[in-house]
């Protein structure tokens, strides 16, 4: 049966691949797009056991690059979800995060509303140093969360996942921090990489108008597991599947939360000037 507490605390995990189109290149070229696009969201498939009969709804996200130190990204994700029985819900996830180009430091203000109220937030601030790797809490709560050294901020996570793209690397696996409800979790991640090929044709005319008409994409998929004894039988809490483009846009998502699949198909998109970082 769907769970509406569970959706709302897997849903923050999409947000990272969008940030991707923020980040620096492996090479000199392609330099990577600060953009902003639209996202229309379709139930894909619902399980039996999953309770959802219809979903629509919008991702709206904005990444830019800021004094060629850090990434801003804002992201909104609104979702009508209607069960098979009772009343529908609307879920509204804010979030605004800023991450340093190098992956040491890490701020995050995150924001779920339900039907209009006021659900959650989670804020804070990350850093990672040689000596120790924490997030400092605001929000529920002060208090300190103490990472492993091996965990990474989201930023961090799709230049390695892009990395091992480039170097023709089929899987990656990394522990993510990036600020999930309630604020202290950690998430293993696997990610399969597929071939270089080209994207999905419903896209042609939009990307065409950016003079991307030419790329193509690697079709990736991400499982985001809970942090607990890895068993051969666990399967992922979310799976996120993009097809990303060498410059980091993203032109269609799926977003697959166990018991149900939404789908993401790009709408609009608009490029940014990019800064002078030399």
């Amino acid at each position: 049966m769907f769970s509406l507490q569970g959706f709302m605390r897997s849903h923050l995990l999409l947000v990272p691949l969008a940030l991707a189109a923020t980040l620096p290149a492996f090479a000199a070229e392609p330099r990577l797009a600060s953009h902003r696009a639209v996202y229309e969201l379709t139930l894909s498939n619902a399980r039996e056991a999953g309770g959802v009969r219809e979903v629509s709804g919008r991702i709206a996200m904005e990444a830019r690059e800021k004094n060629c130190r850090d990434f801003e990204l804002t992201y909104r994700q609104v979702m009508r979800m209607a069960p098979n029985e009772g009343t529908p819900n609307v879920i509204d996830f804010r979030s605004t995060t800023q991450e340093s180009t190098d992956g040491k430091t890490f701020s995050f203000d995150n924001k779920t509303f339900v039907n209009g109220e006021p659900d959650s937030t989670v804020t804070g601030k990350g850093e990672k140093t040689a000596q120790h790797a924490s997030i400092s809490l605001t929000s529920p709560g002060e208090r300190e969360v103490t990472l492993g050294d091996a965990t990474v901020f989201p930023t961090q996570h799709m230049k390695l996942v892009l990395d091992a793209a480039h170097q023709g690397r089929s899987t990656i696996s990394v522990p993510v921090y990036d600020g999930t409800d309630p604020g202290d979790v950690v998430t293993d991640t696997v990610a399969f990489i597929g071939e270089f090929r080209e994207p999905d044709p419903r896209n042609e005319e939009l990307l065409a108008k950016e003079n991307l008409g030419d790329q193509k994409v690697w079709p990736v998929s991400i499982g985001y597991f809970e942090k607990t004894e890895v068993r051969e039988d666990q399967r992922p809490k979310f799976v996120y599947t993009a097809e990303l483009m060498d410059n980091g846009i993203t032109p269609s998502v799926t977003l697959d939360y166990g018991t149900f699949v939404v789908e993401g198909r790009l709408v609009e998109l608009e490029l940014f000037p990019l800064s002078d970082c030399r």
